[in-house]
């Protein structure tokens, strides 16, 4: 078989997906793109407000921690963004904290 009758055949393949899976997924996404920013903001940190390798775990340590409560359904970004807003006056809009 070809690459193109296969290719066909794979995509007329219907897929379901279980609410334990999507969840699974959002949590996969969730977990790499914080593997891929969390340097990005401990550098900012160091670089910008002096935090040095203490500081710094501390830091990497809650933000995972955070992570996981999200993950676990017991927080998430509204809620995030309400209390930011509320309690130090940053408000967020369409992600652009100003």
């Amino acid at each position: 078989m070809d690459v193109k009758k296969m290719k066909r055949k794979i995509m007329k393949q219907e897929v379901r997906l279980t609410n334990e899976k999507i969840y699974q997924i959002k949590a996969d996404a969730t977990t790499q793109a914080l593997t891929m920013i969390l340097p990005l903001a401990m550098l900012a940190l160091r670089d910008s407000e002096g935090f040095g390798k203490k500081r710094l775990l501390r830091f990497h340590d809650k933000i995972l921690e955070i992570n996981q409560d999200m993950n676990d359904g017991r927080l998430n970004l509204a809620d995030i963004e309400s209390v930011i807003g509320a309690e130090v006056g940053i408000k967020f809009v369409e992600g652009d904290p100003s």
